[in-house]
């Protein structure tokens, strides 16, 4: 009797498990059409995420590299700087000593001395806090002696 009984269970929890496999499968299988819910991402087969999942990433990615994009070019294009405020007048006496600063370093590989000289202090007058002016200006100096050292007496 016992057998009997114990082959009727196992039966039966075998019927069930079966059952259970094959709601399972249909359940998986109709997963994937539907779409998630409560913020579940929909995965393939095997726990791989879909293709179409990442095309909404990437869309949102590139509307944010294009925006701030614009922004900055904007920004550039109209003259807006992130730093201080820089008066108009200010301007063009760095650009007069940045020409000036360009003409006295062509003048010292020409060698022209005196030129370079004349130069430089245009534009240390112009532009006094300019970090590099005087290290050119030592410069001339330095190649002025050298120059006058190496001409025969």
């Amino acid at each position: 009797m016992r057998s009997a009984e114990n082959c009727r269970h196992l039966a039966v929890r075998v019927g069930a498990q079966a059952a259970a496999d094959n709601s399972s499968r249909r359940v998986r299988h109709h997963a994937q059409d539907i779409p998630p819910t409560g913020g579940a991402r929909r995965q393939g087969v095997g726990g791989q995420q879909r293709k179409g999942d990442n095309m909404g990433s990437a869309v949102i990615i590139m509307v944010i590299v294009v925006c701030a994009g614009g922004i900055v070019w904007w920004r550039r294009r109209s003259g807006y700087a992130s730093t201080a405020a820089v008066s108009s007048e200010r301007r063009p006496r760095e650009k007069l000593a940045l020409k000036a600063f360009a003409h006295g370093n062509t003048c010292l590989m020409e060698g022209k001395f005196a030129e370079a000289t004349a130069a430089f202090h245009q534009a240390l007058k112009l532009e006094p806090k300019h970090p590099h002016i005087a290290g050119r200006l030592a410069e001339v100096d330095r190649r002025q002696q050298a120059a006058n050292a190496n001409s025969p007496v």
